[in-house]
């Protein structure tokens, strides 16, 4: 019995490391033509008290989180989020911060392929 061809298959689970994307305060990002933003998480630098990021697309509020620190104990700095918000291709994304240093606030996700 002859080999079996497998040319032609191909098999991806999840993004590709060339498709993460980490934005940080202070900086945009432009999604780019063909693709989709898919956020992830969003979270702050920041541990000591209260903590606040939130992501804006095309200067709207779109998400929030609150980190706070109580009795010694930290809370997390990074929070995961629901799957389902996207941001589609030429908007361009911005992440703010609050009640700490500037520049500490973080939005992570990956860019997916736009459905033709």
């Amino acid at each position: 019995m002859p080999p079996l061809n497998a040319r032609g298959i191909s098999v991806t689970y999840g993004p590709d490391a060339r498709d993460l994307v980490q934005i940080r305060e202070g900086t945009s990002f432009a999604v780019p033509a063909g693709r989709i933003f898919v956020l992830t998480a969003l979270g702050q630098n920041y541990m000591n008290g209260v903590g606040q990021a939130w992501i804006t697309v095309n200067g709207t509020p779109e998400a929030s989180t609150i980190i706070q620190s109580c009795g010694g104990t930290e809370s997390h700095s990074i929070v995961s989020l629901p799957l389902g918000l996207s941001v589609q291709a030429g908007s361009t994304i911005a992440v703010l911060g609050g009640f700490s240093t500037p520049d500490d606030a973080r939005a992570w996700g990956n860019l997916a392929p736009r459905d033709p």
